[in-house]
Formats: C-alpha cells, structure tokens, sequence
C-alpha cells in the first residue's frame, strides 16, 4: 500500500490484530541535508527506508530511548542517536508502544482536556538549563500532564515514569522522572516548576502519598 502525500499518516491493522504505523519522514543529520523516507513502526520494531541513505531497522529490544512529538521522533539506540522529523503520528505511536517500552518512551505531547480525573492543576513556568517554557501542569488519575504551546516541551508521565517529587518551598516543585538526563544522576531527569499558585503542605502531601500509591510503594 502506497504512502500518500508528504503530510499523510497510515495506520494500518492487520487480520491478527496486530497494529503498525507507516508514514513518510525526513532523517536529520547534523553535518547533512535532511533525506526524505518512510518510517514503520509496528510491536517488534521500528524501520527507516529513503532513496539516499541506507535502510535502517531497530528491534525494539535494541532502542534505549525512544521521544516522540508531533513533529519530531529521537530514537536512541545503545550505538548512537537517529533524529527524524515530519507529521508524526505521536498519539497513535505512543498508545501501540506504551506497553512494550515502558520507561523508555518518552511522550512530548500532552492534553490537559484528555486528562481523566484531574484532581490537582495549576499554571506554571518550567525552568530548564537551556529552555523555559509555560503551561499548566495537571495531576489526574492513571497519569500527569505538562501542557504547554512550547515545541517539543509538553510531556505525558504515568505514573511508572516518575521516580520521585520533591518540593522546597509553596511555589516550588520538581519531579524526577526516568527520562534520560546523563548529566544528572542514574540518567533520571529532573523537571523544575515554578507555581504561579502556591500549593500548601497539605495539598504537596496529598501529591506524593498519591504517586507512591499509584506506582505501588505504599498501600
């Protein structure tokens, strides 16, 4: 089956059940023009094919980290990284890998609207070494949320993808997730958020005992 135009997205399903997802895509290379190709994803692996640079393909075993956005996909094998960029189908990618990679799928997009069961939000400033971005920032019931208009700097955690929060003060909160970071500790990466609405000890503690629940630590 053919790829439509440059924009275009196939999702396609097989007899089986089985999903997989082919839709057209440039490779980036910092010392090169971008090339233009198709890129297949299905729940074994992920596979690139243009007119002018080899196929690759990457088994889903052998992908260390995976990012993807509406307009960018990182693949990060344990060799060397792969920046592609396009209409990525981000959503549907994210809910056909999301339980075989686990932590190591990264989704840089996020719906606060989409959200079930919000029971904490407020509007926020991420504070990063290199970026800063606003948004709000949504704590709901299988999962948490950064919305921002920021490319590329919205995120979705389950609850699986954070390791800890922390805070030091009623304006202040930073979550420590298992996104690759190399430059901090055991490649966890810290997000920092500065409240525009103070969060009371109270409410902080409520934050925390409910992530410990959600990933088990505590009945």
């Amino acid at each position: 089956m053919a790829i439509g135009n440059a924009t275009a997205c196939l999702i396609l399903w097989s007899v089986l059940g089985a999903a997989a997802a082919r839709f057209p895509v440039e490779y980036r290379q910092w010392n090169h023009r971008a090339r233009a190709g198709a890129m297949t994803v299905d729940e074994t692996a992920i596979s690139f094919v243009g007119a002018k640079t080899p196929a690759r393909k990457w088994k889903l075993e052998d992908i260390r980290e995976l990012k993807v956005a509406p307009a960018k996909l990182y693949l990060l094998s344990y060799e060397r990284g792969y920046e592609f960029t396009g209409a990525i189908p981000a959503a549907d990618l994210y809910r056909m890998l999301q339980p075989l990679m686990g932590q190591r799928l990264v989704y840089q997009a996020g719906s606060i609207e989409g959200l079930a069961g919000v029971w904490w939000s407020a509007p926020v400033k991420h504070e990063a070494p290199r970026s800063a971005s606003e948004g709000t920032l949504a704590f709901g019931e299988n999962a948490v949320v950064y919305e921002t208009a920021a490319e590329g700097e919205s995120r979705t955690w389950r609850y699986g993808d954070i390791d800890n929060i922390a805070s030091s003060g009623p304006f202040q909160l930073t979550i420590t997730t298992f996104e690759r970071a190399p430059w901090h500790y055991g490649d966890r990466k810290d997000f920092n958020f500065v409240l525009k609405q103070p969060i009371t000890e109270a409410g902080y503690n409520q934050l925390w005992l409910q992530m410990e629940r959600k990933n088990g630590r505590l009945p």
